[in-house]
């Protein structure tokens, strides 16, 4: 406990305002003056009355303080970075902390702040406890600062580096270093030094990476690299350390294609952690190659062609079929501008090319044969696409439903054209599918959306998915799989009426979009995709389909698999959050559905260097007044405060200096006058009357 002391000091609290104190001093000078020139017989008398007058009017009293000295502030800084975590070090930081906590209990005048720092989202990136210390700082006034204990492997990011050392001193001194770790760790760092984030598919990507080792004398030697591709297939290949390495990885998927790459450990290795580096590149599809064959002229026809002719992406093909096979034109054949329709080409020796096909309120005129309704149905059974859009020609006796494409069509005509006004809702399968679930907006809700007119009625099988139903619930959207390939069918050609504005319109492009990447299979539009969120050291799973039809399975980046039990939420969702304690790619399947997201932000300055470094500290620490010493000497070391003019300069083998307090808290005041008024009065009166004594002699 801090001792008390007292000070005693005389305080002048004058009866008159200084104008008037100062012509009271001035008439009392005058009068002893005029006196003196007159008589200097009981002179002294009177100028001891004239000062005891003053002494009365400047009412001085005594002050006396009783006060001690407050508490010095010791902040001890606790590195919680990945790094500082790894073999035992988060053991070695907490004894470190316990043992300088116990310490500086036993030192009167000093009392300990624990911080920690990073912040748990910045842990895998980057040491910045230079940020944490300076904001503590901030709250402890200068003169209680008793110094500062860093506990750390000492791969601090944050440093400052242009101050002098007398700021230094000044600010944070002394700084004493508790260093976890051990000398001469070694360690093997794989670095990803270039890889795209897009790639085409069927393509090879670019990917670069070097094998860094702490051991000099490694330099220039083979090590083996495992890499592992999106196709689950891995290749051994040899690197050499230090040097730039070049791999080729092929990208399959128009989607997410994992690569990951492992460096082989050597003996008594400081962690694995950084030997595993993943990278996730995002096939993309050159171009998308699309056949809208349209029939009669409408005013939903001209919205297809305008949205697809909008993406760069898209290679539209398109032909409008007007007149039947039979019909007749006089006109001759060289005066014509348009050309035949080139049915043999595009239906037999480039179907396959494309992607899409699209009939938009197309009937069967004869242009077509049997056989190439066929070769459709073919295509799409092996994994091309189709979209229907339909009008009242489809319960017509020239409908398409009537050709070899009755066997994909996933709705028959019931022969009824429903015309009234219905407003388009979406299905209980429609509220949770990726096409149709976020159409809502800012701008379009789905209880404000405009009203279509007309609308198609089709038989549909009972395991039809409908996402879409309009009059009296009959299906409007219908989605379907053949074979390996995809087909939609819209059995309305109101669609126009939202990107007209009728009304107040609706969410048209966002719609027509969708349906055409879910019929190019999309990976975010798969019904039951799993959505994944990395958010500190834990991954949120989010799914729109019943875990019990699909559960959902995981690998780490160590390779073992798990299950997950997702739970619902409230916006029929279902949810679950992992652990993400490794670093590494976490892989995601249920089903069909593939997710991948990877852990740890890798190539940054936390992971850059994870051995022992005292090179780095030193500096400021030396600069500080303060010392460096191994966590393994803890428990031998003391603390002791003192006048922080002697605190740089203080040496001891097992003792640490602090900066004593220089600011005191006061426990008493009080206020005495330095004589009583009756003093100063008798005083007065004796002065005067041996003054009148003196003279009468």
């Amino acid at each position: 406990m801090n001792e008390t002391f007292a000070t005693i000091n005389l305080e002048i609290t004058p009866l008159l305002d200084q104008p008037y104190l100062w012509l009271v001093i001035t008439c009392a000078a005058f009068f002893i003056g005029a006196i003196a020139l007159w008589t200097r017989k009981a002179l002294i008398f009177r100028i001891a009355a004239c000062a005891l007058l003053i002494l009365t009017i400047l009412n001085i009293s005594t002050l006396s303080t009783t006060a001690k000295r407050t508490d010095s502030v010791a902040l001890i800084v606790v590195d919680e970075s990945y790094s500082n975590t790894i073999n035992d070090r988060d053991k070695q930081t907490q004894n470190a902390a316990n043992k300088i906590v116990e310490s500086l209990a036993a030192t009167e005048g000093v009392r300990a702040k624990l911080i920690k720092a990073p912040i748990s989202e910045d842990k895998y990136h980057e040491t910045n406890l230079f940020k944490a210390i300076d904001k503590e700082l901030g709250d402890i006034p200068p003169k209680q600062r008793a110094g500062i204990f860093v506990i750390s492997d000492g791969n601090i990011h944050d440093i400052p580096q242009d101050l002098t050392t007398a700021e230094i001193a000044e600010k944070y001194g002394p700084i004493h270093h508790i260093v976890t770790g051990a000398p001469n760790e070694r360690d093997r760092r794989l670095e990803i030094t270039k890889s795209p984030l897009y790639g085409l598919k069927g393509t090879n990507a670019e990917i670069e990476f070097i094998v860094h080792d702490t051991e000099s004398s490694a330099f220039g030697k083979n090590v083996n690299v495992t890499v592992k591709f999106a196709n689950g297939d891995s290749k051994d290949i040899f690197a050499r350390i230090g040097e730039k390495q070049t791999i080729y990885a092929p990208i399959e998927h128009a989607a997410a294609n994992p690569i990951e790459l492992y460096a082989a450990p050597i003996k008594g290795e400081l962690t694995l952690a950084n030997n595993r580096r993943a990278v996730i590149i995002q096939g993309i599809r050159d171009k998308l190659n699309v056949l809208l064959v349209s029939g009669a002229p409408h005013e939903g026809g001209r919205y297809w062609r305008s949205l697809l002719t909008s993406d760069p992406a898209i290679e539209l093909v398109h032909f409008t079929i007007l007149r039947d096979i039979d019909s007749h034109d006089n006109t001759p054949r060289n005066q014509m501008a348009l050309i035949p329709f080139p049915h043999q080409q595009l239906f037999h020796e480039q179907l396959d090319s494309f992607d899409l096909i699209i009939f938009d309120r197309y009937r069967n005129q004869g242009i077509l044969q049997d056989k190439t309704y066929k070769n459709i149905v073919r295509y799409l059974r092996e994994g091309g696409a189709l979209l229907i859009a339909s009008g009242p020609e489809y319960v017509s006796d020239k409908s398409i439903y009537h050709t070899a494409l009755k066997d994909i069509l996933i709705g028959a005509p019931d022969m009824d054209v429903l015309e009234q006004p219905y407003i388009p809702h979406r299905t209980q399968l429609g509220q949770t599918h990726p096409i149709t679930r976020t159409l809502d907006s800012d701008i379009y809700d789905g209880e404000n959306w405009a009203n279509w007119l007309r609308q198609i009625k089709v038989k549909t099988p009972p395991e039809t998915k409908t996402l879409m139903s309009g009059v009296n619930n009959e299906p409007l959207i219908m989605i379907g799989d053949e074979g390996d390939g995809r087909i939609i069918h819209l059995t309305s050609d109101q669609i126009w009426l939202w990107a007209r504005g009728y009304k107040q319109g609706g969410p048209y492009i966002d719609l027509m979009r969708k349906m055409i990447h879910w019929l190019l299979k999309e990976p975010s539009l798969e019904e039951g995709q799993i959505d994944l969120k990395l958010s500190g050291e834990s991954i949120t799973i989010t799914r729109y389909i019943n875990p019990a039809d699909e559960p959902v399975k995981y690998t780490d980046p160590e390779g073992i698999e798990h299950t997950i039990k997702l739970r619902s939420a409230k916006d029929q969702s279902y949810t679950a959050t992992v652990a993400a304690n490794k670093n590494g790619l976490y892989s995601f399947y249920s089903g069909d559905n593939r997710a991948y997201i990877v852990n740890g932000a890798y190539d940054t300055q936390e992971q850059s260097f994870m051995a022992q470094n005292t090179n780095d500290m030193s500096d400021i620490v030396k600069r500080s007044g303060g010392k460096q010493i191994s966590s393994d000497e803890i428990d031998s070391i003391k603390t002791t405060t003192m006048n922080p003019q002697y605190v740089r300069n203080y040496h001891s083998f097992n003792t640490l200096g602090l900066r004593q307090s220089q600011s005191n808290e006061t426990l008493n005041v009080n206020y005495a006058p330095l004589l009583p008024a009756w003093a100063y009065l008798i005083g007065f009166a004796a002065m005067l009357c041996l003054a009148w004594y003196r003279e009468s002699k």
